[in-house]
């Protein structure tokens, strides 16, 4: 049966409570309709706050009529752990946009627009915004529970004051980032940051930071052989920070 996933503003149990039907307006109705949801079938309802409601249209009326929708189930999922942030440069036009919908698809928690001394893009406002609307898409795409936040524009310095529990750069002068100790620290680490500089590298003051950071020297670590664009390097180390430290499946046994 097909299943649709709609969005909300609040937390699933104000906006969606359990046995109430309720309606679907605005960005999210255009959609279903140009989903073409129908009555009767399956629907989730995403507070991007790890809640999630299950039930199924009772009516899609017309492209003027809000959808309803009636509510049979909630969940609420805990947040990933451990938590991933990606700080990236801002890549060129659109392949922004590849960024945030990657990141969603490989689980990372946030993003950090970065601002390197060779990064060529600076992001305003109303791009950070529409960015956050694409991501909000995204975690509907990959029926994630929780929604990829990205924060303000922030140089290394500034983060690297912030200790998170491990600190990764990635760079090609680096060890493999699942390296079988690294992923050992990874697993039990709470909260991982990892920088991805612009496709001009680092530069000798930024790799000063990175050796001098307050809770120790950042981990250089290499993502592969090649050469990688941001967005493909941000990507990359998401999701092979999140395979590594998913938890094991449960024994059969």
């Amino acid at each position: 049966m097909t299943t649709h996933r709609f969005f909300v503003d609040a937390p699933i149990a104000q906006a969606a409570p359990l046995d109430a039907v309720v309606p679907i307006e605005g960005p999210e109705a255009a959609h279903a309709h140009v989903r073409r949801a129908r009555q009767g079938e399956s629907v989730a309802l995403l507070d991007g706050l790890g809640g999630v409601a299950t039930g199924v249209i009772v009516s899609a009326g017309s492209k003027r009529d809000p959808v309803t929708v009636a509510v049979h189930g909630h969940q609420q999922h805990p947040p990933p752990a451990p938590h991933i942030d990606v700080c990236a440069a801002v890549p060129q036009g659109d392949r922004a946009d590849a960024l945030v919908d990657l990141l969603s698809q490989a689980g990372a928690d946030a993003w950090t627009p970065l601002w390197t001394d060779r990064a060529v893009v600076r992001p305003r406002s109303a791009k950070l915004d529409r960015l956050q609307r694409l991501a909000r898409e995204a975690c509907k795409q990959s029926g994630r529970p929780w929604l990829l936040r990205i924060g303000p524009e922030s140089p290394p310095g500034t983060l690297l004051a912030h200790a998170a529990s491990l600190t990764l750069i990635a760079d090609s002068a680096g060890e493999p980032i699942a390296a079988a100790e690294l992923a050992a620290t990874a697993r039990a680490s709470a909260h991982i940051r990892v920088f991805v500089g612009p496709e001009g590298g680092w530069s000798p003051a930024e790799r000063a930071l990175f050796d001098h950071a307050p809770g120790g020297p950042a981990r250089l670590v290499c993502l592969g052989p090649h050469t990688l664009r941001t967005e493909a390097a941000a990507f990359a180390a998401a999701a092979i920070l999140r395979a590594l430290t998913a938890p094991a499946p449960p024994s059969d046994r």
